[in-house]
């Protein structure tokens, strides 16, 4: 019993006494347990603020541990600020994105101490889903063709709230879930194909994936209409996802938005276009740094969406800024309606994941974009062939055998589409007879399995309609590089005529391109003659040709610089998207030693200007000299290198050799670069080592031996050379000549 009444105190104690603290410590920005930060990639990871205020001024300190994966990671610490009634703490955090949990243990110490801790945090990027069924993406038939792989379900993959449409759930759910693929409107539902995308992401990238997904079936563009009043009102679909959005505090935070929704929108093309069009607006202000939106095309199916409609939500990626259409065609697990797991949402996922690992985590994939027709014109002079211009005539084209089937003609009746075929990676088009009327072509993608054009990962070729097949692909304007010769027009068609003409020079070419090279704008006047069996036999087309509205820089082929100094070249950058020198992208070019400089301008037209110059250093630099001695009465002569251009000594110009006395003088050169250096010549007269006394006394009949004084190298008389010693036997007087260790001349007697 004891023990018992032991064991309910301290429950009492502990579940009591915790209210009490936590009112006295409040923290005003701080991740919950289990929340998702959203990372910033320019620093790689979630950088935030700790912040709150403590009511108890008993405590001093606080400690912030990390744990990564439940092993310690590093710590932080921060004094406490009292100001007024109560202590305030603020402390920066960083959280590095990785596919890791991290947990972060507060511990406030002082008179008292308390320790609390939120676990299960994630670092990682958003994205939102909004649309109608296809964008809910559940398990709709609950059989094994629908049944979701749980291989890509991971505790890495979050949601927040609830998907229910229900105006006080999305007020009241603030909770973090893990991703729901197969169920509708419940906790952390964010559907089959966001979460085959996330984990795709996941496993590629080694980033942690949140979505919420706001989608309602079988709803209509207008469903998803902000309340303009108020954007919050969470009687709206679009209130709902944005007060979870806020709630999870991520509205700065969401990289991408999916949109799939259309089909109940039927024939009402321009109503879809219209209202997509404010729904993009609303986004664009309460999500301000969202960076891409990803229109998936609807498929011809349930609720009967027109070509009309599905060519707008193909335009939406034409003309919305960082708008991308992507297609469901290609998909063959459709049932009329929705998409199995394989084949359907799967494959979707993965399409998805190649596009969002190209946009935001520099996968540099290549060919995932869905393909999309640019233009269509005839390819042969009796029309009855259509070469298809694709946006992204680089990317290759992959066909299903038949895939003739989906494409079709309007305008005439009696035109048929009778066979197509991929050459050169270019679709080509068969009629089976050509028309006066003017023929446009439209490619649907219909419900279930179809033989389609797709890419190298599946998705097919975006439904088009009412694309006019032009006679021609020859444009109104042309633009040129600034003096750089190029060809003006299209590739030739088979039958057909040209005849070019400059209406300034005259000057005329039949060529299929014309080839010109200017400086400034030029005109011409092409015409095109067709099959003769033609209702419409030519055209006559007026064409401009701009050319790049730059100056381009023309610099020497060589500068010099002279030692010491440095060259500064700062041509005029207006209309340059990049002007590099070396490799170096900078406006202004400086060196002060020799090199070669190779420079690249790049045109905002594109426009690609090369050239290079070298720069030369003056290696002039004249020797410094000592002073110098000279023997009296002597002159010596100055010379310097023969190579310079022109000398000056003392300031008047002479040779390259000067004869100086005593004294000092100036020496100036130029060499060939104009470059000039000086130096100063110091002459003075060597002093004479010594002054002997040529005086000996000797007694009368002594010998007396003379030798040479050390500092005298040699001597002599007018007429004999003196030995290093000789003897005296009587008194002598004779003229002495000797020449000291400097090599000048003495005479003494």
């Amino acid at each position: 019993m004891n023990v018992l009444r032991i064991a309910l105190w301290v429950c009492v104690f502990i579940f009591c006494g915790l209210p009490s603290i936590k009112a006295q410590i409040t923290f005003t920005n701080a991740p919950s347990h289990k929340s998702f930060l959203p990372q910033d990639k320019t620093i790689g990871g979630c950088q935030y603020s700790l912040e709150g205020k403590v009511t108890d001024l008993s405590y001093t300190r606080l400690y912030v541990t990390i744990y990564k994966d439940g092993v310690l990671d590093r710590s932080y610490g921060t004094q406490l600020q009292h100001l007024g009634l109560y202590k305030y703490f603020t402390l920066p955090i960083f959280l590095p994105t990785e596919k890791a949990f991290y947990k972060l243990e507060y511990q406030f110490t002082g008179a008292k101490q308390y320790t609390t801790e939120v676990d299960s945090i994630l670092v990682g990027d958003v994205y939102l889903v909004q649309g109608q069924s296809n964008a809910v993406a559940a398990d709709y038939r609950n059989n094994s063709a629908t049944a979701f792989d749980t291989s890509y379900i991971s505790p890495y993959l979050r949601s927040f709230g609830s998907s229910y449409p229900n105006a006080s759930i999305a007020q009241q759910d603030t909770g973090w879930y893990p991703m729901e693929a197969s169920k509708v409107y419940t906790r952390g539902a964010v559907g089959q194909w966001a979460a085959v995308m996330a984990k795709t992401l996941l496993d590629s990238f080694d980033t942690p994936i949140c979505i919420l997904n706001g989608a309602v079936g079988g709803t209509p563009v207008n469903y998803h209409l902000p309340y303009k009043p108020n954007h919050f009102n969470t009687n709206t679909n679009y209130g709902r996802l944005l007060t979870r959005v806020k709630n999870a505090k991520l509205s700065n935070n969401i990289s991408g938005i999916f949109y799939f929704q259309g089909e109940s929108d039927g024939s009402l093309a321009v109503k879809h276009d219209t209202m997509f069009r404010e729904i993009v607006a609303a986004w664009e202000k309460d999500f301000p740094r969202f960076k891409k939106l990803y229109v998936i095309q609807v498929r011809s199916g349930c609720g009967g969406p027109s070509l009309a409609l599905r060519e707008v939500q193909r335009q939406f990626g034409l003309s919305i800024n960082n708008c991308q259409t992507v297609s469901a065609n290609g998909l063959n697990g459709h049932d009329g309606c929705h998409y199995n797991f394989k084949d359907g949402y799967e494959s979707l996922g993965w399409q998805l994941a190649a596009l969002v690992g190209r946009d935001f985590y520099n996968s540099n994939a290549e060919n995932v974009d869905p393909p999309d027709v640019k233009k269509a014109t005839y390819h042969n002079a009796d029309h009855t062939e259509i070469k298809i211009t694709m946006q992204r005539p680089e990317d290759i084209l992959y066909a299903d055998a038949g895939f003739k089937k989906l494409f079709g003609v309007s305008g005439d009746p009696l035109v048929q589409i009778s066979s197509a075929k991929i050459v050169n990676n270019e679709l080509i088009i068969q009629l089976n007879k050509s028309s006066c009327n003017e023929l446009r072509l439209f490619y649907d993608g219909d419900r279930y399995t179809q033989p389609w054009v797709k890419n190298s990962t599946g998705m097919g070729l975006l439904t088009f309609d009412g694309l006019l097949i032009e006679p021609h692909a020859i444009k109104e304007t042309y633009h040129l590089c600034k003096n750089q010769p190029g060809d003006i027009g299209e590739d030739s068609i088979s039958g057909y005529t040209y005849l070019w003409t400059n209406t300034q020079t005259y000057d005329q070419s039949t060529s299929a391109k014309y080839n010109l090279m200017s400086d400034t704008t030029t005109n011409l006047r092409l015409v095109i003659s067709y099959g003769s069996t033609l209702c419409r036999v030519s055209d006559t087309l007026s064409i401009q040709v701009t050319v790049d509205a730059i100056n381009i820089p023309v610099f020497q082929s060589s500068y010099t610089i002279c030692k010491g100094d440095s060259l500064t070249l700062s041509p005029v950058f207006n209309n340059y998207s990049s002007f590099k020198w070396n490799g170096q992208n900078e406006k202004v070019f400086k060196t002060d030693s020799s090199t070669w400089v190779n420079w690249v301008g790049t045109s905002i037209a594109g426009c690609i200007y090369i050239d290079s110059f070298q720069v030369l250093e003056s290696r002039l630099r004249l020797p410094t000299f000592d002073t110098m001695d000279l023997c009296s009465n002597q002159d010596t002569l100055l010379q310097l290198d023969k190579s310079f251009l022109n000398y000056y000594w003392g300031g008047a110009e002479g040779t390259d050799t000067f004869r100086l006395t005593v004294g000092q003088i100036q020496a100036l050169v130029v060499d060939s670069f104009g470059c000039m250096d000086s130096t100063l010549f110091l002459l003075k007269y060597h002093p004479k080592p010594f002054n002997p006394l040529w005086e000996y006394s000797a007694c009368k009949g002594v010998e007396t031996q003379i030798v040479k004084p050390d500092k005298v190298v040699s001597w002599s008389t007018p007429t004999y050379t003196l030995p290093d010693s000789f003897i005296l036997r009587q008194e002598y007087l004779q003229e002495i000549r000797w020449t000291d260790t400097f090599g000048c001349n003495q005479m003494d007697s």
